[in-house]
């Protein structure tokens, strides 16, 4: 069902809750008594009020920064901010009930229409033509070698797993065809399609699961939207559109993850480059015709015709730039992210951040993440995993802490959670967390004794940065430099505890 996409999103960040230290931080939540501190706070408050206007800039950056620098004992840890801080433009920040959304049969259908204007789009399937004759035959001679001459490892399975499937292949060679079958492709009107996964299917990990899909390829590009029939939904929605889809083993474009160096996949015979600028510019630094903010306004336009609005750029965004064998830049690539907003106030960017404190994520559900490529020629893909719908304000206003307040708890978290890491057996580990942002926004976790995939935006204190360790050796600069910035540590601006990103709470 999923295709392997060339646009990889990368894990997000865990901030490890750690033994709380003796000053009241509180690390364990209770969405319970944080759903009634809010709500007494507010027990005058009209929640039932649509939102104002969206504001053009939904965070503002303040006037004061964040300074902080710290080297533990042993001098191997240090800790140092020099970030700005963003608030909300309303100078509020809400708290709603929020559960995992699905894309509509009328949503995919306006998506197709508006990707394909008309032309024809043919559906893609996962079906494939039936074996020959002769092919059967071929594999059945050859297996049996294996058998045979005792190689069955060969293809990484036992003497009995081979002859079973002898048996199969000489059961399907009584009605094989003798020439192969040509699969006859079928003009898509922009429905979406149930579909099976059975324990045939490359996705048994879903046995028996039904998933509604529309997967087209036209003239004008490939589009493929999945979500759940079944009340469980054990697959989460997902939409991938390529303006240029990619055979299979092209590799030309970046895979997100890669580092630098290695992104030079892009094209083999091309170097690249990569810088980072506001969503704001409106000049291209390489003097390419669309500059950061045409490409943000196209992707802006793409959104409200499809009717939606609660979604806005972050910024700074990533800028690739391919080169000439010259050396004169080609083109431009821009990577601009999306996050939704509620009542104003944007959600906080988790979608390229990396996990320094667990070997993998244990997200129970992951968190909605929205991202378009574009180039000269337009938008190029859009990538949209695990959509929201806010289904409750609980208070328009509901942060309490203020950011000194969240300072003062970063500050001892930080050291906590990293400090008795640089002591790891007998090998030294040498970490450097950076801090270079601040923001006050929301964070979804998960609501206690909440069925499912439903649960909290809560109002959160986000520090932003890059955390990076060596063994024996002190960090070096060139480490820093290809680490992505990711989220550091988020704290529940509500009551002040510390939230799990890597389990949802």
């Amino acid at each position: 069902m999923k295709r392997v996409f060339v646009i990889l999103i990368a894990i997000l960040l865990l901030a490890a809750c750690q033994p709380t230290p003796d000053h009241d931080f509180i690390v364990q939540k209770d969405t319970e008594r944080l759903v009634e501190t809010v709500e007494l706070k507010n027990a005058n408050e009209d929640v039932s009020i649509e939102p104002a206007d969206m504001p053009d800039n939904p965070l503002v950056k303040m006037d004061e920064r964040y300074a902080f620098d710290f080297v533990n004992d042993n001098g191997r840890l240090h800790i140092h901010a020099d970030a700005d801080v963003y608030v909300p433009e309303t100078g509020k920040v809400p708290m709603a009930r929020v559960k995992g959304d699905y894309f509509t049969d009328a949503f995919a259908k306006k998506l197709f229409d508006k990707i394909y204007q008309g032309e024809t789009a043919y559906i893609r399937t996962n079906e494939t033509r039936r074996l020959t004759k002769s092919e059967l035959a071929e594999m059945i001679v050859y297996y049996q070698d294996l058998v045979d001459t005792g190689r069955t490892e060969d293809k990484m399975m036992d003497e009995e797993e081979a002859i079973e499937c002898i048996n199969e292949w000489k059961e399907e060679y009584k009605t094989a065809p003798d020439e192969a079958e040509e699969i006859k492709p079928v003009v898509s009107d922009g429905t979406m399609l149930l579909r099976n996964v059975t324990d045939d299917s490359p996705y048994a990990l879903f046995q028996h699961v039904q998933y509604y899909e529309l997967w087209t390829r036209g003239e004008l590009g490939e589009l493929q939207i999945c979500r759940s029939a079944e009340t469980d939904l054990s697959i989460q929605d997902h939409m991938v559109y390529h303006r240029d889809p990619l055979e299979e083993g092209d590799f030309r474009w970046i895979s997100y993850n890669e580092s630098i160096d290695s992104g030079r996949k892009l094209d083999l015979n091309k170097p690249f480059d990569c810088h980072v600028c506001s969503t704001e510019d409106h000049t291209c630094a390489y003097g390419q015709t669309i500059s950061p903010y045409d490409a943000t306004e196209l992707c802006r336009s793409f959104l409200e015709d499809l009717d939606v609005t609660d979604i806005v750029p972050i910024s700074p965004i990533d800028t690739y730039v391919t080169k000439n064998t010259d050396g004169s830049v080609d083109d431009c690539i821009y990577f601009i992210d999306f996050v939704r907003t509620v009542y104003g106030t944007p959600v906080a960017y988790l979608t390229q951040c990396e996990s320094y404190m667990f070997e993998q994520t244990e997200i129970p559900w992951d968190y909605e993440t929205i991202r378009f490529l574009v180039d000269s020629k337009g938008i190029n893909s859009l990538t949209w995993q695990y959509p929201v719908q806010v289904t409750k304000l609980i208070s328009s206003d509901a942060a309490v802490l203020t950011l000194e307040q969240a300072e003062n708890i970063f500050e001892n978290m930080s050291v906590i959670i990293y400090d008795a890491q640089t002591y790891h057996n007998d090998k030294p580990i040498y970490i450097d967390v950076l801090i270079s942002r601040v923001e006050l926004s929301l964070v979804r976790v998960r609501e206690k004794n909440a069925p499912g995939r439903t649960g909290l935006y809560i109002p959160a204190w986000v520090f932003y940065g890059k955390a990076v360790s060596n063994y024996r050796e002190p960090v070096m600069q060139e480490m820093i430099d290809k680490r992505m910035t990711g989220v550091i540590l988020a704290v529940n601006a509500i009551d002040g505890s510390i939230i799990d990103l890597g389990h949802g709470y």
